[in-house]
């Protein structure tokens, strides 16, 4: 079974090194890298040749923004599971390879997915997000609960979703996000499979504002996808909030929440607590 993984990419040659070595610490015999690139002018493309014989395609030139160059990605794609890796971000050690297994298992799963990891530039993990949610609600109401860096899905999936958003520069992964669990029988697996990586340089850190605003702007259209609430929409919200507890609680325990807390008020809590099945990065 073949995974295409789409890296888009601009100027990102502190990281994009390390990303590609996490798709590659994998054993799968056939996966297919896709590197997107809007014309980086720093050393991206001599690292990006530097790993060039592991690499399916590769592509340095302008576009008209991150969703752009990931539909590039996308349709070029042999695999039959897809995955979307940004080039600062990095796949836990063994991931794709339980991806495969996971899908292989049942064949009749759109989607698989685990919960993220946050990391520094370091690579150290500073926070994580339990995997949680099946369908949209969580994510439409309150918050997005599932993220793309531990996400792969069939690529005729785009059949029933269509491809991402060119017009959205910031949160084209929640509105691609919100349709795919509508659309999508999914395989939800207790590990973490991705790792976000925030610093100082991120699109998360630097235009966050305009996510808000689009956020604003697609709330609207996405309603179709979602299950609307019945009463008093904070008590639907609470609910949501309470069932989402529930379930990192059985599953991951008390541990998790002393890790968020202790997060909250700058303590140093070992980043074990979050979970008792770790796919290492090291």
């Amino acid at each position: 079974m073949k995974i295409s993984i789409v890296i888009p990419s601009y100027n990102q040659a502190k990281f994009i090194e390390r990303t590609i070595n996490s798709i590659l610490l994998n054993d799968c015999p056939d996966i297919e890298i896709i590197i997107i690139d809007g014309g980086s002018t720093d050393n991206t493309i001599d690292i990006i040749k530097k790993y060039e014989k592991d690499i399916g395609y590769w592509v340095s030139e302008p576009d008209n923004g991150q969703a752009d160059a990931l539909n590039k990605g996308f349709k070029i794609a042999t695999g039959e599971i897809v995955g979307w890796l940004n080039s600062d971000d990095m796949y836990c050690k063994g991931t794709i390879d339980d991806v495969v297994k996971n899908f292989q298992e049942d064949l009749f799963c759109d989607v698989v997915y685990g919960g993220i990891f946050i990391i520094d530039e370091n690579d150290k993990i500073t926070d994580g997000y339990w995997p949680t949610s099946t369908n949209s609600q969580y994510s439409y109401n309150v918050s997005l609960d599932v993220h793309q860096q531990g996400l792969f899905w069939k690529r005729d999936l785009f059949q029933k979703t269509g491809y991402l958003d060119t017009e959205l520069q910031f949160i084209m992964d929640y509105d691609f996000i919100i349709k795919v669990l509508h659309y999508a029988k999914i395989n939800r697996v207790k590990k973490y499979y991705g790792m976000f990586r925030k610093h100082g340089d991120a699109k998360t850190s630097t235009i966050s504002s305009v996510g808000d605003m689009e956020h604003e702007i697609i709330k609207e259209r996405l309603k179709k996808y979602t299950i609307c609430s019945s009463g008093p929409y904070f008590i639907f919200r609470l609910r949501l909030r309470l069932r989402r507890l529930r379930v990192i609680f059985s599953e991951v325990g008390f541990k998790y929440y002393i890790f968020k807390l202790g997060k909250r008020f700058g303590l140093q809590v070992s980043q074990k607590y979050l979970s008792p099945v770790i796919f290492s990065n090291e």
